[in-house]
C-alpha cells in the first residue's frame, strides 16, 4: 500500500483540481477543440460504441477520413475503452486519465533517477500541471504522446 500511496494521492489531486469537468458536467473548451477535435472524437467513439470500426465521417468538413489519419487516434486503445461510456463522460474522462498517467510516470521516472520522494512528487506536479500539459487537452489526438514521454523515459 506504500508504494501505491503517491499514485493514489496523485489521482485524487487530479481528480480533485478537475472536479467542476469531472463532476459538474463542464467541458474543457478552447482553441480546435470546439470546432475540430470534439467533432472528431464524436465521430470515433460513435463508431467505437456502434460496434464499427472508425473509417469515415461525413460530418466533418464535408467528409473525413478517420482510420487512416493520424490526427485521430482511432485504434487508440484509451479511446477504445471509453467508447462503452457515453461520449459526454468520455470526453472529460479523458483528459484526466492522460494526466494522472502522466505523473504517475513522471513520478516513477524521477524515483528511478535517485530523486527524493518529495522531488518526485514536486517533478510530477510540476509536469502535469505545466501550459504544456494542460493545454494538451485541447488536442486529444497528441495528449496521448505527452502522457507517455516520462514512461518510455
Amino acid at each position: 500500500m506504500r508504494r501505491a500511496l503517491p499514485a493514489l494521492l496523485f489521482s485524487a489531486l487530479v481528480v480533485a483540481v478537475y472536479a467542476d469537468p469531472l463532476f459538474f458536467r463542464r467541458n474543457f473548451t478552447g482553441r480546435d477543440l470546439m470546432a475540430y477535435n470534439i467533432p472528431m472524437e464524436k465521430s470515433v467513439h460513435s463508431a467505437w460504441s456502434a460496434g464499427e470500426l472508425p473509417v469515415w465521417t461525413p460530418e466533418v468538413s464535408g467528409g473525413r477520413p478517420l482510420a487512416p489519419n493520424p490526427n485521430t487516434g482511432a485504434f487508440y486503445p484509451v479511446r477504445i475503452l471509453l467508447s462503452r461510456v457515453s461520449f459526454p463522460l468520455a470526453i472529460r474522462v479523458y483528459p484526466a486519465l492522460h494526466w494522472i498517467a502522466a505523473g504517475i510516470g513522471t513520478f516513477l521516472f524521477l524515483s528511478a533517477l535517485g530523486v527524493s520522494r518529495s522531488g518526485a512528487w514536486l517533478g510530477a506536479v510540476t509536469y502535469v500541471f505545466s501550459g504544456v500539459s494542460v493545454s494538451e487537452s485541447f488536442y486529444p489526438h497528441i495528449q496521448p504522446g505527452m502522457t507517455l514521454l516520462p514512461w518510455i523515459l
